[in-house]
């Protein structure tokens, strides 16, 4: 006969949410405003940076797939979700950098979907120090209205392709097989333009293949994120 002790540990364990990681939430100051952010997990450390027109909750199937190994860290970029409105001039990897000072983190994997994508390639050129390796899923620069901070990166123009080359870091480029033909050849420049790039596609998926097929991007990312460079023991996953 099960004890009552024992019906009350397996009620618990079963209860809804039983198992899933506390997230940290708060605000970061960011000049003109607020950053809202959600941090979970331990480890090195993962950045994931939404699309545009969505916000950290599209990434809310990978938060829970991340954070086995994994602290994961997502925001609201300027003007989505719970962070404010864009108001004066702002720099949206000045708001990583300011995110990543809140929370003590010196260096990350940085995973930017679209918009996001943007954002991760250009922290990789304008805060080198802080970036370990990098994911662009369906890459796009920076949407209209959004200005383009000095440093940023455009591997549409010959100058923004000479810069790729200097980039030594790893860099996996994601894109749905469903997406645009123009979003595939500039997925193709950039996994041809660094020193250390590798494209996937993942099958049966759109512009979010995050969302369109989970469990292949996950696998193909986390793939990625835990490989070891040699020589660079920084944050490194078990």
């Amino acid at each position: 006969m099960i004890g009552a002790t024992t019906l009350l540990v397996l009620a618990a364990l079963c209860a809804p949410g039983a198992g899933t990681i506390d997230a940290d939430t708060g605000r970061v100051s960011v000049d003109g405003g607020t950053l809202f952010y959600d941090d979970r997990g331990a480890g090195p450390v993962i950045v994931l940076m939404h699309a545009g027109g969505r916000d950290h909750t599209m990434w809310d199937a990978q938060a829970r797939t991340f954070t086995r190994g994994f602290r994961v860290i997502r925001f609201d970029l300027r003007g989505h979700g719970r962070s404010t409105a864009r108001l004066g001039p702002f720099s949206l990897v000045d708001d990583l950098r300011r995110v990543l000072d809140h929370l003590q983190v010196e260096h990350a994997r940085l995973v930017g979907v679209s918009m996001g994508s943007g954002v991760a390639l250009d922290a990789a050129f304008q805060i080198p120090d802080r970036v370990d390796r990098i994911v662009l899923v369906s890459y796009a620069g920076s949407p209209p209205g959004v200005p383009t901070a000095p440093g940023s990166v455009d591997p549409r123009t010959p100058e923004g392709q000479a810069r790729l080359a200097e980039l030594s870091i790893p860099v996996l480029v994601v894109v749905g097989e469903r997406d645009a033909a123009a979003t595939h050849a500039l997925a193709d420049i950039l996994a041809g333009g660094v020193q250390d790039g590798e494209k996937v596609v993942i099958g049966d998926a759109g512009h979010l293949p995050s969302l369109d097929q989970p469990a292949d991007f996950d696998r193909q990312v986390l793939r990625f994120l835990r490989q070891r460079r040699r020589g660079d023991d920084r944050g490194r996953a078990p």
